[in-house]
């Protein structure tokens, strides 16, 4: 006869185990890392500076260290200035400088879709409703972004954002 106890400490080892697996599987740290770039944009006006320090310290955190970054939207305000790679420290700065403004930015219904995981690259689609106050030109649309990730290190970074 198996002992009890013995059985229990090996189904509970067994599910933890699998849960674990489901948990740090690619699919899962990659839609937790969208979750977490989203939440770097969320702000209510005049958000506190450790607030604000922690967002941006997180934001660079998932950033590769050159990122393309493309906004294809016309009458997005600064566009011209992201259809190019930039640095690192460069869109940090500016993330920054926004996430320090009297701007308010809220993303909502956010769609997560895996398009691919290959090897040590995926492509991520990501659609929310996005609405802020206070900037050059307050928004409330719809965006669509294509957001690519590089395996570095074990660790997802994102290496292309295009916003459409």
């Amino acid at each position: 006869m198996i002992n009890k106890k013995l059985l229990t400490i090996t189904l509970l080892i067994i599910c933890a185990g699998g849960i674990y697996m489901w948990w740090s599987s690619d699919k899962k740290v990659i839609t937790r890392t969208t979750q977490s770039l989203i939440e770097c944009f969320e702000k209510e006006a005049n958000t506190g500076k450790i607030s604000s320090t922690f967002s941006t310290s997180k934001f660079r955190d998932l950033l590769d260290d050159n990122v393309a970054c493309h906004i294809k939207i016309k009458d997005f305000p600064y566009a011209a200035l992201f259809n190019k790679t930039i640095s690192r420290a460069d869109l940090v700065g500016m993330h920054s400088g926004l996430i320090n403004s009297n701007a308010s930015i809220t993303a909502s219904n956010p769609e997560i879709e895996i398009l691919n995981i290959n090897d040590n690259k995926s492509t991520v689609k990501l659609t929310l409703n996005v609405t802020t106050t206070k900037l050059p030109k307050n928004l409330n649309s719809q965006l669509t972004c294509q957001i690519k990730y590089t395996k570095i290190k074990a660790n997802w970074k994102i290496s292309e954002i295009i916003i459409n």
